[in-house]
């Protein structure tokens, strides 16, 4: 199942909201990796990437 930008973009902003629920000092691990996750789908080269693997599941359908 391909992934659209618009799931993408809903899914970086429920990991921000989930993030800056994560107050707790015992949290604080998790609340960096959800950074770097949400940072990682939020980025130019993710969405690049997005492009062609919708270019590519379109060609071979």
């Amino acid at each position: 199942m391909p992934v659209h930008g618009d799931n993408t973009e809903r899914a970086v902003g429920l990991l921000r909201q989930y993030q800056a629920n994560l107050t707790s000092p015992q949290e604080q691990a998790l609340k960096t990796s959800v950074g770097k996750v949400s940072a990682i789908l939020g980025s130019q080269l993710f969405q690049a990437l997005l492009v062609k693997e919708m270019q590519y599941s379109y060609i071979y359908q």
